[in-house]
């Protein structure tokens, strides 16, 4: 038999197996498409019946990530500190505390995440405006933007907060905010997410659908009054251990047309966040 022959017979006896395994694949993903479509339907009907509304897109068998456990490593800090204040010097202040001072201003990062960095006037470059200011340093310091945006102005300050995304979910207390005096940035400070991930904690996360029947019965529960779920988004609140470690805790970020809400996807409760 010919080679070329030999060759057809083999890729046409591949590409069978591969259609008997992909059979039950594709059924299964039909089965629990299926279910999603059940799953919404009932959840719709049962917020409906309590006059509220619920997002156009929603997709009620999204999972939330994993928890997360990471620890502080100070040469990564130095490299965020030095990335927005240039070649630092370090000095050790006692209590898991560091300042760093380079020639475009001081910082200081304490154990617990939380940092004060001083500018000296103008290093940062405002001229496509303050919130293109604030997003350019926080990517300076290797931190992606998440969706929140807080503005305060006061006179000639402002005060323009950011919240930041870990392994592509957002961290919504890990916030950075940014003080600009006139067009000047002067202070960036706010509290962040540790720089060397030791370990996922694989734990049993619930889905928005659980998510949002659990939140139904606990806004009935707590009076809580509503007309519409504006948005509900997987991510994270961050927590420091008394060691100094860094502790990510999956959540349902739940928001409302009257207000918003922070359900942990591990045990469906409520919980009020600390910035």
């Amino acid at each position: 038999m010919e080679t070329s022959k030999v060759k057809n017979y083999i890729l046409i006896l591949l590409a069978i197996v591969n259609l008997v395994l992909l059979g039950p694949f594709l059924a299964e993903q039909r089965q629990e498409a299926a279910a999603r479509r059940t799953a919404l339907r009932e959840i719709t009907a049962l917020y409906e019946r309590s006059g509220i509304s619920l997002p156009a897109a929603l997709d009620v068998g999204e999972k939330a990530p994993s928890g997360r456990w990471l620890t502080r490593e100070l040469e990564s800090e130095r490299e965020m500190a030095e990335s927005v204040l240039g070649r630092c010097s370090v000095a050790a202040q006692g209590g898991n505390i560091y300042i760093y001072s380079g020639e475009n201003g001081q910082g200081i990062f304490r154990g617990t995440g939380e940092f004060e960095i001083l500018l000296n006037y103008g290093v940062a470059d405002t001229s496509r405006g303050k919130e293109q200011a604030a997003r350019d340093i926080m990517k300076k310091m290797g931190v992606d933007c998440g969706g929140y945006l807080d503005v305060e102005t006061n006179g000639e300050q402002t005060i323009l907060t950011l919240d930041g995304v870990y392994s592509g979910s957002e961290v919504y207390n890990a916030r950075f905010s940014f003080r600009f005096s006139a067009d000047s940035l002067m202070l960036v400070y706010g509290k962040r997410v540790f720089d060397k991930d030791v370990s996922t904690e694989e734990t049993q996360t619930i889905d928005a659908g659980t998510a949002l029947v659990r939140f139904l019965s606990e806004s009935n529960r707590r009076g809580h009054v509503c007309t519409a779920v504006e948005a509900i988004s997987p991510g994270y609140v961050m927590s420091v251990t008394v060691s100094g470690d860094c502790i990510l805790d999956p959540v349902w970020h739940i928001e409302t047309d009257t207000e918003e809400f922070t359900m942990n996807a591990e045990t469906g409760r409520l919980e009020t966040i600390s910035f």
